[in-house]
């Protein structure tokens, strides 16, 4: 998970703008943008035919029954996180959406703690704009995609919520080490 959240930052970095962006932004859209960026990246690693996904930690495949038993964010969130990535895998983005629809996803003024609110809302403006190119010039006859897009973001902050909360409630259950994926989600005491 350290190298998916390394990445993250990396990408967020390379983001036009954001480096302009206060510092604590910078950090607040990291940390409330690295999950659902993550989610857009990994989407391809589930498969709605077989109903697997790939794991890419130990190199398996496991189904979606057994994720539901065995993994520790539930199966609330084991459904939600499926039926996302197999809505998003069906629109068929080229790798620059996908890019751009992940600096999207990150650069949101609704995130918690943003200083700079309007900054943040400019920078996301235009990534809307580009997005929207994007798609028109790459699937032209696609019409509504852009849209249907724009709708699936909601679906990922609902997930994103529940993966927060699933992390608070295994708080206690659970100790998390002082590392990067526990800075990053505030699961360090």
């Amino acid at each position: 998970m350290h190298k998916t959240i390394q990445d993250v930052v990396i990408f967020a970095k390379k983001i036009p703008g954001f480096t302009g962006l206060d510092q604590d932004d910078q950090i607040s859209l990291i940390k409330g943008g690295c999950f659902e960026v993550t989610c857009v990246v990994c989407a391809p690693f589930v498969d709605n035919d077989s109903n697997t996904i790939y794991l890419l930690g130990n190199g398996t495949l496991i189904t979606r029954e057994e994720m539901k038993i065995g993994f520790p964010l539930g199966e609330h969130f084991v459904e939600l996180l499926f039926n996302l990535c197999n809505r998003f895998n069906a629109f068929h983005l080229l790798d620059s959406e996908k890019a751009l629809f992940s600096a999207l996803v990150m650069i949101s003024p609704d995130r918690p703690g943003l200083k700079n609110r309007d900054k943040v809302c400019k920078l996301q403006e235009m990534l809307i704009q580009a997005l929207q190119f994007e798609i028109s010039d790459c699937h032209p006859d696609e019409v509504g995609l852009f849209p249907r897009l724009l709708m699936s973001i909601s679906s990922l902050r609902e997930l994103g919520v529940e993966h927060r909360r699933m992390l608070e409630s295994l708080k206690g259950q659970m100790s998390f080490p002082h590392d990067l994926y526990a800075e990053t989600f505030d699961l360090v005491p």
